[in-house]
């Protein structure tokens, strides 16, 4: 439990053992015994309200909220029956008392079995920024929704290495909170009340923080990652990774697929969330074209943001395919001095970290993740476009592309995981033909133990998520440390210049519970 909830449950249990314990004086309280009964229930309220404030309601500690409200009202009784120099009924005081406490214990009971998650530390030397733009494709239309959605859009969340985060507020974990963490119950079929306490997580990213401007590794810049999510995920579903990633020196962009997504909010208040229909049934007639123009969307937004970063770098020579916005995120008031940068006005510290970030990056080393449909996404993605010097699919979905494709072999290094659930999947197949195709060093591990949602960060609704089945039993510290270690490891050999396979997957094959993958 966070520090403010502790304190108000001590208070309201402290408070409700005294109307227990010694219900006769507070009975006959009178003027001058008043402040010793009245003044803890008023400290009780201002604690709560604090913790409302600053930390936010979850529903666990609802019965802990009515054992406050219960004892100010206990409080005010008190007063009232005071100041007219009569007895309050001794039952009433007992049962306040004594039902209070058993709320409070409730609360905490709650409190503690469902909490709010920690993420993970980076593992890097640096701290990292965040930063958030959207990015309208000027040549492709929408292609979900069940009405015309004009030009289609993507969001994007940044994390790259920050030159200082002092004065910078911290980033939540769920950037769309209040709506994403709602939505993932409502895909699960839950009340949507379920995993809301999620939105209340804190990340270790600090919104609009200054870029680092030179790497220390003497490169020209920093190295760029994209990272994918699969069907019903959303761009923080991997945000431990792209912290670790950043925290290390390399920048970091994840993407919202649209409407293919938990949800997305935008600038202008829209809200896009997931629709079912894009994806039927398996075994329904229309299940892998369907699933393959999924795919097809992912790689398309994947291409685009690289197509855009390119442009507004000043590289290729054609005009940018898509145009750019910058969000406001979370600003502090007043902003930090920027030290050697200037100081612009509030409103427009994103949009100069913005062109700090692109003035930082090196696209001559980009990188791709993914996760389950992401996953097959970047797989495609790396078939048909060059740019990129090595992929990470984490349970990669590639079953609806066509084998023939896959066929063609990867050109670029590989590093696959699949779930220990998965094997034996239909997915089994057509990751075998990708596998037995590689060109370059393709490195294909199981995690003993692992499901399908271990590859993400669905840890962070706690045990709730366990009970639901998002976890299986390899463990949540079990795989943050095999991902993060294995992933980062595999991108800082990449770019030191190592292709071998020996050295692109040293830290994966270290771990004792990861093994080769055999079909």
């Amino acid at each position: 439990m966070r520090l403010l909830e502790v304190l108000v449950f001590l208070g309201a249990a402290g408070y409700s053992l005294g109307l227990g314990l010694r219900y006769r004086e507070v009975r006959r309280a009178r003027r001058g015994e008043l402040a010793g009964w009245i003044i803890p229930p008023g400290v009780l309220l201002g604690l709560g309200l604090t913790h409302l404030l600053l930390e936010g309601l979850r529903w666990p500690l609802i019965p802990m909220y009515t054992a406050g409200i219960l004892l100010t009202v206990t409080g005010i009784l008190i007063l009232i029956f005071g100041l007219l120099k009569r007895l309050l009924p001794q039952l009433l005081i007992r049962s306040f008392g004594w039902t209070s406490l058993g709320l409070a214990l409730i609360g905490l009971v709650l409190g503690v079995v469902v909490p709010v998650e920690r993420m993970p530390e980076p593992t890097g030397p640096h701290e990292v920024g965040t930063l958030v733009f959207e990015v309208t494709d000027s040549n492709r239309r929408e292609p979900y929704g069940s009405a015309p959605q004009g030009l289609r859009r993507i969001r994007v969340q940044a994390w790259y290495p920050a030159a200082g985060v002092s004065g910078y507020p911290r980033a939540a974990w769920l950037e769309d909170g209040p709506v994403v963490a709602p939505a993932v119950s409502r895909s699960m079929e839950f009340p949507e009340f379920l995993l809301g306490y999620a939105a209340l997580a804190r990340s270790n990213a600090f919104w609009n923080a200054p870029v680092l401007e030179s790497p220390e590794d003497g490169a020209s810049g920093l190295p760029l990652v994209i990272i994918s999510h699969g069907w019903t995920g959303f761009k923080n579903l991997h945000g431990d990774i792209a912290e670790d990633i950043a925290s290390r020196g390399g920048v970091v962009m994840a993407l919202d697929h649209s409407f293919a997504s938990a949800g997305t909010v935008f600038d202008d208040g829209q809200r896009v969330l997931l629709d079912p229909e894009i994806l039927p049934e398996r075994g329904e007639p229309d299940f892998i074209p369907a699933a393959r123009r999924l795919i097809y969307t992912f790689s398309e937004d994947i291409r685009l943001l690289l197509d855009v970063l390119v442009a507004e770098t000043g590289g290729g020579d054609r005009p940018s395919p898509g145009v750019v916005r910058v969000s406001d995120g979370s600003l502090p008031v007043p902003p930090p001095p920027r030290q050697n940068r200037g100081e612009p006005a509030p409103g427009e510290i994103p949009v100069q970290v913005f062109d700090e970030l692109l003035e930082a990056l090196d696209l001559s080393r980009v990188g791709l993740i993914g996760h389950s449909t992401g996953a097959g996404a970047v797989v495609q993605t790396a078939l048909e476009d060059s740019r990129f010097r090595g992929i990470v699919g984490l349970d990669p979905w590639v079953e609806p592309l066509d084998a023939d494709f896959l066929r063609q072999g990867l050109s670029v290094p590989a590093l696959i995981f699949r779930s220990q659930s998965w094997q034996g999947h239909p997915n089994d197949a057509h990751l075998e033909v990708l596998a037995s195709h590689a060109q370059s060093p393709l490195g294909l591990f199981q995690i003993r133990g692992s499901t399908h949602n271990d590859f993400t960060m669905a840890y962070m609704f706690g045990p709730v998520g366990r009970m639901l089945g998002m976890l299986g039993p390899v463990g949540a510290t079990t795989m943050q440390s095999v991902l993060r270690e294995s992933v980062s490891g595999f991108f800082d050999a990449l770019c030191r210049g190592e292709d071998r396979g020996v050295q692109l997957f040293q830290a994966a094959a270290g771990f004792p519970m990861v093994e080769a993958a055999g079909f």
